[in-house]
């Protein structure tokens, strides 16, 4: 199975409805997300949202408050703009040119990081137990995971399998 098969002019988006309409609501709760932190202080931000907005300066507090000054607002729309364009890619069902996978990828990467600081995975991460009270996060992260790989592959022109 694939999620994205190359056309003579772009990539076309081949996921079944249902996985669309899956994808399309945990993009929408990111773009809601997204709103709420356009007013927000870094300082303010939930905890599974600030690896959206990396430090500039890790030595220099200072510093680093000003590059978030500087930065926070253009982080803010440059996701909110993936993702918004990742929607309505999903909903349209339109050829995708490489620039409009390349931000799908990236709505869909900024989506899985932030499923994986709530869900806080690290490397050394194995399967999560049945009774897991957060198993359905485990699976949309996977899903994700698969989505962002796809992606990837058809942008470097492998096909995956």
């Amino acid at each position: 199975m694939t999620a994205f098969e190359r056309t003579a002019t772009g990539y076309r988006c081949v996921l079944a409805d249902q996985l669309r309409s899956a994808l399309s609501s945990v993009l929408g709760e990111l773009r809601d997300e997204l709103e709420k932190a356009k007013t927000m202080p870094h300082d303010q931000l939930p905890a599974h949202l600030r690896r959206l907005f990396p430090a500039g300066y890790h030595a220099d507090a200072e510093q680093n408050a000003e590059y978030r000054r500087l930065t926070h607002d253009e982080l803010v729309a440059t996701h909110q703009r993936s993702v918004i364009e990742s929607i309505e890619l999903l909903e349209r069902s339109t050829e995708l040119s490489a620039d409009d996978l390349d931000r799908f990828v990236r709505a869909v990467n900024a989506t899985r990081l932030v499923v994986g600081t709530i869900l806080d995975v690290s490397e050394d991460e194995s399967e999560p137990a049945a009774d897991d009270p957060m198993v359905d996060l485990w699976e949309i992260y996977d899903f994700l995971g698969w989505v962002l790989y796809q992606g990837l592959a058809a942008l470097s022109g492998d096909a995956p399998e």
